[in-house]
């Protein structure tokens, strides 16, 4: 059974309060296991800004590969905060927005509501945006940026399933653990 711990955080992102299994913080970019390991984001809080060519493999799920149709998207991310967006994206907290080829920009996950949790391998965090502009239900609508452990390597996006689920990947020794 997996039980995910969702987090209302506040307007100002100053704090942010989770019970077990560990502990969230936006204003020092950390989460703490209930165990006490410590990851430390606090070095990649910044909005990221990149383009990915992006295949349209069954009319509904995007991913990096098995091309029936590509197409360039840009994406915005921020870790721990709101995207500063270069695009003019209209979402004042969003946490990731999508830009596709036609420049319309959707945010895919509101950074006031999210959930964190070990990754599914143990090798990293994952860290759940939900909502964004295409709200409809909290379990169908969310952004995953899953910090792995590794060489450092930028922001990846791995695939779309439908309906808005949306999977980013960044490999970073912030997320290994200690």
């Amino acid at each position: 059974v997996y039980f995910a711990i969702i987090l209302v955080l506040s307007f100002s992102h100053l704090t942010c309060a989770a019970p077990a299994p560990g502990e969230w913080s936006f204003e020092t970019c950390t989460y703490t296991t209930s165990n006490g390991s410590v990851f430390d984001f606090g070095s990649l809080k910044k909005t990221y800004v990149w383009s990915h060519e992006v295949s349209d493999s069954e009319g509904h799920v995007l991913s990096s590969n098995d091309a029936i149709v590509t197409n360039t998207y840009y994406f915005e991310l921020s870790l721990c905060g709101f995207v500063k967006s270069s695009f003019g994206c209209k979402n004042q907290f969003s946490a990731v927005n999508v830009i596709d080829n036609t420049g319309t920009c959707t945010s895919v996950g509101d950074s006031r509501v999210g959930s964190f949790a070990v990754a599914p391998y143990n090798d990293g965090i994952v860290l759940r945006y939900y909502f964004g502009d295409v709200v409809s239900h909290i379990v169908n609508q969310y952004a995953s940026l899953y910090l792995l452990c590794g060489a450092d390597q930028p922001w990846y996006f791995e695939h779309m399933e439908n309906p808005n689920q949306w999977h980013f990947k960044l490999m970073t020794p912030n997320a290994c653990w200690k």
